[in-house]
């Protein structure tokens, strides 16, 4: 085991003291309280990050992310104790309802107002991170806090998406509960728009005859009755109408802060649904 890992390190960059995986990984055993575990997960993370030099050349900080990330999980495939320790934790994230939140808030705000949300945000860099309620959405905020970490999961982290499936199917790991939590995110953000758009600010641009008939009423329906995703798809460009309809139309009432605040965020709502409709149904 520790043969594997010296021969890796011998790859590497030999100025720099490398990250103890053994010891970090211990970490991640089930006695372990919750919040150790995340301790060691963002080491696990931020060791990934350090830069690998292989003959002689150093690699760029995407490519060293991903060949330790790959080394990573051969390591835990071939010390299964470390690999019980490490995909158990991740069984214990995947587990029903985790990752509903991340999956229909992530890069969104949830709340009703402008000073509301740089309320929130002020909170979050002053406070500490809390993990009581395991909920994936303030776990990945915690895990990946730099702008690299995003570029890497879009650009980069598909190469190591299957090595990470299967090494994780050995340790009996289900992601089946993310179906579920997705569904359950589109039913979420169908209410939310639903909501936001039957607002007398946005209710009072529109024409309609019934409260029923507004686009935003049936589109968060037909998510409900788990519709096609083409007919999903019709009500929700029906709403993206609307909703430009309500700007046109401020050039000639005038512009109002929450106004522009609440169209916003029917706007992204629309959008990440859309986008979790093909992560579905694709």
């Amino acid at each position: 085991m520790f043969r594997i890992f010296r021969r890796f390190n011998r790859s590497l960059n030999n100025d720099v003291v490398r990250a103890d995986l053994h010891s970090t990984l211990l970490d991640l055993k089930p006695e372990n309280p919750f919040d150790l575990k995340m301790e060691a997960l963002k080491k696990l993370i931020d060791w990934t990050k350090w830069s690998v030099t292989v003959g002689g050349e150093t690699k760029d900080y995407y490519s060293s992310r991903t060949i330790r990330t790959k080394f990573l999980l051969q390591f835990l495939d071939r010390n299964e104790d470390l690999g019980t320790y490490f995909f158990g934790t991740i069984s214990d994230l995947m587990k029903r309802g985790k990752a509903t939140r991340l999956l229909y808030i992530t890069g969104l705000t949830d709340h009703n107002g402008f000073f509301s949300e740089i309320a929130d945000r002020m909170i979050l860099r002053i406070l500490p991170q809390t993990f009581t309620e395991k909920d994936l959405s303030e776990i990945c905020r915690y895990l990946f806090d730099s702008p690299e970490d995003i570029v890497w999961i879009e650009q980069y982290a598909i190469n190591v998406l299957e090595p990470f499936i299967q090494t994780a199917k050995k340790f009996n790991v289900s992601f089946d509960f993310l179906k579920d939590d997705l569904e359950d995110a589109l039913i979420i953000l169908g209410s939310h728009i639903s909501s936001l758009g039957v607002t007398r600010q946005i209710r009072r641009h529109l024409d309609y005859a019934d409260l029923s008939d507004l686009s935003f009423i049936k589109l968060s329906m037909a998510i409900n009755r788990r519709d096609t995703p083409d007919q999903i798809l019709k009500e929700l460009t029906q709403c993206r109408i609307n909703i430009l309809n309500v700007r046109n139309k401020l050039e000639e009432v005038g512009v109002s802060v929450q106004l522009i605040y609440t169209i916003e965020k029917i706007e992204s709502y629309l959008n990440r649904t859309e986008y979790l409709l093909h992560l579905r149904f694709n």
